[in-house]
């Protein structure tokens, strides 16, 4: 199974995670139009840390585990976070899912929000979809120094209904808020679209230039549940009693969410188009 990781790129000479990669036909820099898509970004790299909580190498005496050991790592650079480069535009997240969707991914890992227009991008999502990928988006943080106060609304992608959106939960197990003194004080966004919550911060996964780091916010929860995915998607490739109206990546979806731990202290209701509750 392939977990496509549509994110900052990846470290591609990582010693965890350089065996994981497609070949190079298969990754995508969506930015350069390249099929090289090293991870350029600041600190750690992003999509270099997302990619280890997914699908790090396993059993190899080197760093850390993924999630899904096994599973193969599509990555596709679809922003640069250094200072003065330009945020992604709708016409490259389309390239970016579009890409996953042509080349071979099984679920597509979006640890990103975007606050522009969509309506090319929606469709790429109701595509890749259509063609049985499962697609997992973090629900967002909550920065007041990034003008955001109420952190009860969910972020695009993850408010599309076609996609898994991961809030972040903290050590202990409920859902992460502010804490006093927090270098970086950060709420894990929720709403109605929500599916499902897990763990941040990531004490170890891989980071850029063959090291290891701290990873924290929904973006280190999204991958936990990609790598889930992945899991999944390969259990259900054996043959299995499908009902003949779901497609592999619903039934993926309403696994993830039927078998998680509802924790105390919370509601849970069903709305409509969350049959699971929300």
């Amino acid at each position: 199974m392939v977990i496509a990781i549509v994110d900052s790129g990846c470290d591609l000479d990582h010693p965890d995670l350089v065996n994981k990669y497609v070949p190079v036909a298969d990754r995508r820099d969506v930015i350069n139009n390249t099929n090289t898509p090293d991870d350029l970004n600041p600190g750690g790299g992003h999509g270099t840390l997302s990619a280890g909580v997914a699908a790090a190498e396993t059993n190899n005496t080197e760093g850390v585990a993924g999630v899904a050991p096994n599973c193969r790592i599509m990555p596709i650079r679809l922003f640069d976070e250094r200072p003065n480069m330009p945020k992604p535009t709708e016409v490259q997240i389309v390239a970016a899912i579009d890409w996953a969707r042509t080349h071979g991914a099984n679920v597509i890992s979006m640890s990103w929000y975007f606050t522009g227009l969509t309506p090319n991008a929606n469709i790429a999502l109701d595509n890749a979809h259509a063609a049985g990928l499962v697609l997992v988006a973090a629900s967002g943080n909550c920065k007041q120094n990034e003008g955001c106060s109420d952190a009860s609304t969910v972020v695009w992608p993850a408010t599309h209904p076609r996609v898994i959106a991961v809030g972040a939960t903290d050590v202990n197990d409920t859902r992460k808020q502010k804490i006093a003194g927090e270098a970086d004080p950060w709420d894990s966004r929720f709403g109605q679209e929500l599916s499902v919550m897990a763990p941040s911060p990531i004490p170890w996964t891989t980071a850029k230039g063959g090291g290891y780091g701290d990873f924290y916010g929904t973006s280190a929860a999204a991958p936990h549940v990609a790598g889930l995915a992945g899991l999944l998607v390969a259990l259900l490739q054996k043959p299995v009693n499908i009902p003949p109206w779901f497609q592999t990546n619903d039934l993926v979806w309403n696994i993830i969410e039927q078998t998680a731990a509802k924790v105390g202290g919370y509601g849970y209701a069903t709305t409509t188009g969350h049959p699971n509750g929300t």
